[in-house]
């Protein structure tokens, strides 16, 4: 980066604890996603704490070059119905994983629950950005 320069690496995280439908859609991932498979950013286990990110900032300020990072959250949200949920967690590690009865089983009782729950939901989201300014 020239001097003066930004880098600015950002991430989006579901904010669960904040979801309506966290509950229901983790006694599902429970059932049916064991726990040595890992647990992605989707999980509603997931809840990554504000020391990760300061972990990351601390890495980016060890860098020669860069100044000190601000961490910076944004929050935003996304609406899902069933079929477009089930269509994205079909695509993640932790489900693909699974073998074809139980991932089945498992996207099924996805999607009925956000049935139950009028067929859509909003998801909370947060976007962290980490910046960091190019110094000589």
């Amino acid at each position: 980066l020239i001097d003066g320069g930004h880098l600015v690496p950002f991430w989006n995280r579901p904010a669960w604890e904040r979801s309506k439908l966290r509950t229901a859609l983790d006694e599902i991932y429970a059932a049916h996603i064991p726990p040595g498979l890992g647990r992605g950013p989707y999980h509603p286990s997931d809840a990554q704490a504000a020391s990760e990110h300061d972990e990351w900032a601390g890495q980016i300020a060890g860098i020669d070059g860069l100044g000190e990072p601000e961490v910076r959250e944004y929050r935003w949200s996304i609406d899902y119905t069933a079929s477009q949920y089930v269509g994205l967690v079909a695509t993640h590690s932790e489900t693909r994983l699974l073998d074809r009865e139980t991932r089945d089983r498992f996207l099924i009782e996805l999607e009925q629950v956000i049935q139950d729950h009028g067929g859509a939901f909003t998801l909370p989201m947060r976007t962290f950005a980490c910046v960091a300014v190019a110094t000589d």
